[in-house]
C-alpha cells in the first residue's frame, strides 16, 4: 500500500524504487523483451550509461555472433560494463562491475533505453529502496525477487523479506507486505461495511491483489462484489504469487472482476451500497483521475444519499498531504471522516477517508458488537484500534 494500491495504480510519496547492492560494485540482471538495437546503437547506449554513472569509458568492443547476437563491452577506467544478447530467448544479460559504487546508476541508464518487458535481478544480497520524501528513503533488505515484470501499465515486483514476508511493489512503490497486509485491508473495509445497515452490492476500484475483496466477502449478506482493475496481467501475477492475500476468493460466485479504467466505469455506475477506492498513486498514477474534482464528483453521484465509501490516501505524519487530499473530499461529503492506522512495513501511519453524504460512521462499541453478531473474523481490528471518528460508542458526535 504505501503508495497504494491495486493496479489502477499507490502510491503516495513513495515512488521511484531502485536496486542497491551490498557494496554497490557488481550487478547482474536478465532483461527480457528489450528494444532491438544494432551494434552502433549499442555502442552509443554503453557510452551514455557510463557517462550517466560518472564513469570513464576507455574503449567499447562489440563482437557479433550472428543476427541480433553479440557481446558488447565498455572497458572503463573503473572496470567494465557488459551486455550479452540471446535472440533465441529474447534475452539481454547485463553485467556491471565498477569500483566506485556507480553500478546502479549505469544499470538504470541501460534499462531506461532497453525498455525490458521483464526484469530479473540475479545479484544477491538485494535491497529495494523507496524515496518517501526529500531526504527520506526506506530500504528493504530482500532475500529474493520472485517476479519482476512490466505489464502494459506498470512494473510489478514481488520479492521476499525476512521480517515482512512477501513484498508487492508497483512501479517501485510498496503496496503491501504479507506480514501485515490485513491491517490495511481490514481498516479500509470494515469501518465502511459496518457503518452501512445492509450492504448488498460492493464495488472495489483497484484492489486487484484481492485483499479488500477477501474482507468484504466475509459478510454473508453481501450478494455481489465487483473488482474494477485495469491491469489483467498484474492480477494474474497476484493470483500466482500472493495466495496468502487472496486465498480462495476467486472461486466465490459473488465475486466478479472486470479489467477496466476505474474512472470510466464510475461514469456509468449506479446503485452500489459501498464503494471502496483501493487504488494507487493519487498524484500521477493510473488512478490519479479519481482524486481530481471530476473523479470525486463521479464518486458522489454513484454513492447518492445512502451509499458509503472508503478511500485510501497516503502516509500521515510527515507533512500535510493527507489533509490536502481530504479537503476536496470533505467539501463533497457531509459525513466524511479522516482516519489512519499504523502499518509496520510502511514504517508510517496510513491515512484513509470514510465518505457519506448522510450516514455517520459507526462507533467502536457498536462496531465490535456488530462484528460478533455477523460472525466476521478479523486478525487486527478490535475495539482498541477501531477508528473512533470523533464518536462515542453509540455513534454520537462528541
Amino acid at each position: 500500500m504505501p503508495s497504494r494500491r491495486g493496479s489502477t495504480s499507490l502510491k503516495v510519496s513513495r515512488c521511484e524504487s531502485s536496486v542497491v547492492l551490498d557494496d554497490e560494485t557488481h550487478l547482474v540482471a536478465h532483461l527480457y523483451g528489450c528494444t532491438k538495437l544494432d551494434s552502433r546503437e549499442i555502442r552509443t547506449l554503453l557510452k551514455r550509461a557510463a557517462i550517466d554513472a560518472q564513469l570513464h569509458p576507455r574503449r567499447i568492443v562489440v563482437e557479433s555472433f550472428g543476427p541480433g547476437s553479440f557481446t558488447a563491452c565498455a572497458i572503463l577506467a573503473e572496470s567494465n560494463l557488459t551486455l550479452h544478447t540471446y535472440p533465441e530467448r529474447d534475452l539481454v544479460t547485463v553485467h556491471v562491475a565498477v569500483c566506485n559504487g556507480s553500478s546502479l546508476l549505469a544499470y538504470e541508464s541501460l534499462k531506461k533505453e532497453l525498455k525490458p518487458r521483464e526484469e530479473k535481478l540475479v545479484t544477491t544480497p538485494l535491497w529495494l529502496s523507496e524515496d518517501i520524501s526529500d531526504g527520506l528513503k526506506l530500504i528493504y533488505d530482500c532475500k529474493e525477487v520472485l517476479v519482476q515484470k512490466r505489464t502494459s501499465y506498470q512494473q510489478v515486483t514481488i520479492a521476499t523479506h525476512k521480517e515482512f514476508g512477501k513484498l508487492l511493489l508497483l512501479d517501485g512503490s510498496l503496496q503491501l507486505a504479507t506480514s501485515d497486509e490485513e491491517i490495511y485491508h481490514e481498516m479500509i473495509v470494515h469501518p465502511v461495511m459496518l457503518s452501512h445497515p445492509s450492504p448488498r452490492r460492493v464495488l472495489i476500484i483497484g484492489g486487484g491483489d484481492g485483499g479488500a475483496a477477501r474482507e468484504v466477502l466475509k459478510y454473508q449478506r453481501v450478494d455481489q462484489v465487483q473488482i474494477i482493475d485495469i491491469d489483467e496481467e498484474a492480477v494474474g501475477l497476484y493470483k500466482q504469487y500472493l495466495p496468502e492475500v487472496n486465498g480462495t476468493i476467486w472461486s466465490d460466485p459473488r465475486l466478479s472482476v472486470s479489467y477496466l479504467d476505474g474512472a470510466a466505469f464510475l461514469r456509468g455506475a449506479r446503485d452500489w451500497d459501498v464503494v471502496i477506492l483501493d487504488s494507487t498513486d493519487y498524484r500521477s498514477g493510473l488512478s490519479s483521475a479519481l482524486f481530481k474534482e471530476e473523479g470525486l464528483d463521479l464518486l458522489k453521484c454513484v454513492l447518492g444519499d445512502d451509499g458509503l465509501g472508503a478511500v485510501t490516501l497516503c502516509q500521515t505524519g510527515i507533512d500535510d498531504q493527507s489533509n490536502r487530499l481530504f479537503k476536496p473530499i470533505r467539501e463533497r461529503f457531509l459525513q466524511a471522516r479522516l482516519y489512519d492506522a499504523w502499518i509496520p512495513s510502511f514504517a508510517f501511519r496510513w491515512g484513509f477517508a470514510f465518505l457519506s453524504s448522510s450516514r455517520r460512521p459507526i462507533g467502536s462499541v457498536d462496531a465490535m458488537r456488530k462484528l460478533r453478531m455477523l460472525k466476521v473474523q478479523t486478525r487486527h481490528l478490535s475495539g482498541r484500534n477501531f477508528p473512533h471518528f470523533g464518536l462515542d460508542g453509540d455513534g454520537a458526535v462528541f
